[in-house]
């Protein structure tokens, strides 16, 4: 990507913009864009840290997404909740490269705003764009997808929010961004504590932790559990809601006489197991897809029980 040398460097703690005292996020222009020689020109959208906005470059005129937190809270511990947050998200994308992965192009801090930017994705989500994807795109979809996910978890990072919503799309490729929920794992356990992600697109298990505090939980099959469901979104051409039942939904359309790739058909039925203990690992079903292992069963002679049916 062509870049002027101002975004040559992503974040680091001994690199930040000095960000004018006392302005709160809607209040707009945001200053640290005069520092950069940058012009607000739109809202992409909006989530619980702030806001996402469409900024132009006044010298090469190439456009950004500009990830805006805010920590000028009367609260301070919610101010002191979102620079952590802040923190911890640019921490985890100057940790990561990937082809299919967003790319970070500088972030900036100051007392009262931190900014991340991100490449600018003019066709927007993948989820606007759910319902036309052909057949033989699925396959690339997922898999690239698969791909990111992998070396998210090779870094000991789970990610805790896949969804078509955070899977952006350019020309006819995916990629994966919203690093807002992601952790990192310790070297020697797997396992968090707490709800995290979006209803619909989350484990069973970690559902069942919003409501009935239980925990903890392998953060690396729960992402496992999220790349099935957004394979069912890739199959079934939708979004899903909480009465889904995915197994039994994939069964009807073949059974009506839909084609699917087999492969993609076998990933669903590993991924999308109820008990985490039998669910795969991403890295497993990755290496299972290069050397051939995964094998296409009729997955209709398979137990139902063993599978989710939110």
């Amino acid at each position: 990507m062509q870049t002027t040398m101002l975004y040559s460097s992503v974040y680091n703690s001994t690199n930040m913009f000095n960000i004018e005292t006392g302005a709160r996020y809607h209040h707009l222009p945001v200053p640290v864009f005069d520092c950069l020689n940058l012009k607000q020109i739109g809202v992409l959208g909006s989530g619980c840290n702030g806001h996402v906005l469409l900024v132009e470059d006044a010298i090469t005129k190439f456009n950004f997404a500009a990830k805006v937190f805010s920590f000028t809270y009367s609260d301070s511990m919610k101010s002191k909740r979102r620079l952590h947050t802040f923190h911890r998200e640019c921490g985890i994308l100057q940790s990561i490269k990937h082809e299919n992965i967003v790319e970070v192009v500088l972030g900036a801090v100051g007392p009262s705003y931190g900014v991340i930017m991100l490449q600018y994705f003019p066709d927007g989500s993948l989820n606007n764009h759910i319902s036309n994807i052909p057949d033989d795109l699925a396959r690339k979809y997922f898999v690239n997808i698969l791909s990111a996910v992998q070396h998210l978890h090779l870094k000991r990072i789970i990610h805790r929010d896949i969804k078509p919503h955070n899977i952006l799309v350019k020309n006819q490729d995916v990629f994966l961004t919203d690093f807002g929920l992601a952790e990192r794992l310790p070297a020697e356990s797997n396992f968090v504590i707490g709800f995290a992600g979006t209803d619909i697109f989350v484990a069973p298990e970690v559902l069942a932790s919003k409501s009935n505090h239980v925990g903890p939980y392998d953060g690396l099959k729960a992402d496992s559990y999220a790349m099935g469901i957004y394979l069912w979104c890739l199959l079934a051409k939708s979004t899903p809601s909480l009465n889904t039942k995915y197994w039994v939904n994939l069964k009807n359309l073949i059974d009506s006489g839909k084609k699917f790739d087999p492969m993609l058909v076998e990933c669903a039925r590993l991924l999308l197991l109820n008990d985490p203990k039998e669910r795969l690992f991403v890295d497993d079903l990755m290496k299972g897809l290069k050397n051939g292992t995964c094998k296409y069963e009729q997955f209709c002679q398979d137990e139902e029980s063993k599978f989710c049916h939110q």
